[in-house]
């Protein structure tokens, strides 16, 4: 499964870089007790790049990339048309729609096929959700929000600059707290900081602080947003 996941991994980022979807399916069941037999079955439906994996507990997964939901489903179909005995399941995801997360997408597909009938194919059943951000709840039901917050998930352990674009009203504040609240550095304070209302020749001193009677008023010495913000996140 090592190199399976790697190479979920290496498509999930292809999907954040050229957004291009990607699919896995979980086969689990009695007949896939005989790996040898039905490994042969599925991989004689599959392309090149398609690859596959089993894991511990005898389930085989299929990663299908430059597939979405429906080249999935078909594929599914032509697998349980081959191994239509011994009551097979099969599960299958889709990225973005499903996750953004390798382990997740490996969880998701394997609860798909456990929650399928035998002989059946099932996709994720997506159902509202409660994302805890800091001190803050948010119920997440629809599929582009549980989207967002996936990517979110992915992006808050790396400490690079993040830039979060949108409408006035879109949220823009929550995707900060989340990401801060989910990054290593939860522990110290977000520092914000409302652009829009600082005037212009303010600028420089609140972001890099000034030294006492740098100018007319500077009574006594600031740090910076910037220098406070160390080891935290500074959102601007």
């Amino acid at each position: 499964m090592a190199v399976l996941r790697q190479r979920i991994e290496d498509e999930l980022d292809r999907t954040v870089q050229s957004e291009r979807l990607f699919s896995l399916l979980c086969l689990a069941g009695p007949v896939m007790a005989d790996r040898v037999a039905a490994q042969r079955s599925v991989v004689a439906q599959l392309r090149r790049i398609d690859a596959v994996a089993w894991s511990s507990d005898g389930a085989l997964y299929v990663l299908l990339p430059e597939a979405g939901a429906d080249e999935a489903f078909a594929v599914a179909t032509r697998i349980l048309a081959r191994l239509d005995r011994g009551g097979l399941r099969i599960g299958h995801v889709t990225c973005p729609d499903d996750g953004y997360d390798a382990a997740a997408l490996i969880a998701r597909a394997h609860d798909a096929a456990a929650g399928a009938r035998p002989g059946k194919i099932a996709g994720l059943t997506h159902t509202a959700q409660t994302v805890t951000i800091g001190t803050q709840r948010v119920i997440v039901a629809d599929p582009t929000v549980a989207r967002l917050y996936a990517l979110i998930e992915r992006l808050a352990p790396v400490g690079i600059p993040v830039l979060v674009t949108g409408e006035t009203g879109s949220g823009k504040d929550l995707v900060a707290t989340a990401i801060h609240a989910l990054s290593p550095r939860a522990s110290k304070r977000l520092i914000s900081l409302n652009c829009a209302a600082l005037h212009e020749s303010l600028v420089e001193s609140e972001l890099f602080g000034h030294e006492k009677g740098a100018f007319s008023g500077a009574i006594v010495s600031r740090a910076g947003l910037i220098e406070a913000a160390s080891g935290s996140t500074l959102f601007l």
